[in-house]
């Protein structure tokens, strides 16, 4: 059986201008391909991003048994393409797909004919069982993972195509910490929090939190270096770095003592900084985090409760002065300080001009800023997204799901407020420059001081 995985997004990306997010691995599908090489059923990669056209694409897949995509949200409309095309040129062929948009919008997945089984929720054993009986007599199965995250092999890169650059098989940093190289990790499962725009995807998904060891994280490093050289920057890309503090103590321990101890870029919420900021600073002090992810989404604390949130604009600032105090003690030493990466979100329905205008002040506070600004996304399996999907108010009528601040969302908000603002139109009010701001999107870290 000759068998193909897919990375379904959007063509051509590979060609020209293309950023970090385009080159990093997908540790879903990174992970899937580990366990099926393992067990003796080998696929090949093709990266959407790097065909110019579905005319290659159509080229490329003739002549193979099966198709597989991890299909997220914002893949679906490409996965559902390559799914059309696989078929056209593989009369009896089938085609797997499995991903969050099938479990949080599964109605969309059974309307592609071309979709012969689609798995929702986590299923590495799954996985395993379908490719060792080849198929399954079930359109849907609820998938089976693992209960411990320790028992899974480390991904290996490899595996996935060869990017542009000379990173591979490891990535970028992209402005989001030091160096040439970096190294993607994810250390565990299901963020615990309930905000509105994203919960209960990830619970429906994943199931309980759960969180591989410290000393599994460790040794994914040390192999990594082993095998494949030396990078700058670590990003872990949990939902929520901050959790269990059990877990955080031993990695301060032992990150410093047993790995290179690269500086890290991590995503963590504003009253977590706040409730344990003894953490947070021997991070920073002994581990070197370097990139702080933050998710503020907002200097209203009515945004903030229309998102469900659960935090605080007392919270948002206070965590801001931590890290503008440590960017202050760097900057003295003459060391490199740290960054806020600031996570922020407008357009939410019921938010006012003068709620985005403090939002704004908020980013503006911050010494050190990468910002990180998107319009609210009515995504399915969130309970913001799914009201207002079921009102008729969502705008995503192609299914694209892109969060970007580029187009309009949701029926109803005056997006041309939005786009004023980027553009300056309010500086004045502000009391300083948004488009200078915003220009540090993206790279390194720029203050306005």
């Amino acid at each position: 059986m000759k068998r193909l995985w897919i990375e379904a997004d959007k063509l051509g990306q590979w060609h020209g201008y293309f950023g970090v997010h385009e080159c990093w691995q997908d540790h879903g599908a990174g992970l899937l391909l580990t366990l099926a090489h393992g067990a003796g059923y080998p696929f090949d990669v093709f990266p959407l991003k790097a065909m110019h056209s579905w005319g290659e694409f159509r080229m490329k897949a003739k002549g193979y048994d099966l198709l597989a995509m991890n299909v997220r949200s914002w893949r679906y409309i490409y996965a559902r393409r390559a799914a059309e095309i696989f078929k056209q040129v593989n009369p009896g062929a089938q085609v797997w797909v499995g991903g969050m948009h099938a479990t949080v919008a599964l109605d969309e997945m059974l309307a592609v004919p071309e979709f012969d089984v689609i798995v929702s929720r986590e299923a590495e054993q799954t996985w395993l069982d379908l490719l060792q009986s080849g198929g399954s007599e079930q359109r849907v199965i609820i998938g089976k993972g693992v209960s411990d995250l320790d028992s899974l092999p480390f991904v290996d890169r490899e595996l996935w195509p060869h990017t542009p650059g000379d990173e591979w098989p490891l990535e970028g940093p992209g402005g989001w910490g030091p160096g040439k190289r970096a190294l993607t990790m994810i250390t565990g499962r299901r963020c615990p929090w309930q905000c509105h725009f994203c919960y209960p995807a990830e619970a429906s998904h994943f199931g309980l939190p759960r969180r591989r060891s410290v000393g599994n994280v460790l040794a994914e490093i040390n192999e990594s270096k082993a095998r494949w050289g030396e990078f700058g920057t670590v990003l872990f890309h949990d939902s929520e770095f901050l959790m269990n503090r059990q877990w955080l103590e031993e990695f301060i321990d032992r990150y410093p003592r047993e790995t290179p101890a690269r500086p890290f870029w991590a995503s963590c919420r504003a009253d977590m900084i706040v409730k344990w900021p003894d953490l947070v600073r021997a991070l920073r002090d002994d581990c070197h985090w370097h990139c702080f992810s933050i998710g503020l989404e907002s200097g209203s604390q009515k945004v903030l409760d229309i998102m469900h949130k659960q935090t605080t604009v007392e919270q948002n600032a206070a965590a801001i002065e931590m890290v503008n105090e440590m960017v202050s003690r760097a900057e003295e030493k003459r060391e490199q300080p740290p960054v806020i990466f600031a996570n922020i979100m407008l357009g939410v329905p019921g938010e006012e001009p003068k709620d985005a205008i403090a939002t704004m002040r908020m980013m503006g506070s911050i010494k050190r800023v990468i910002p990180s600004v998107s319009f609210f996304t009515p995504y399915p399996g969130s309970v913001l997204g799914d009201k207002l999907i079921a009102e008729g108010r969502s705008l995503d009528t192609h299914k694209q799901y892109l969060r970007f601040s580029d187009e309009a969302k949701v029926r109803g908000v005056d997006y041309d407020f939005y786009i004023g603002l980027m553009r300056g139109r309010y500086d004045r009010e502000i009391g300083f420059s948004v488009p200078r701001l915003l220009a540090a999107q993206g790279s390194a870290g720029e203050t306005l001081g």
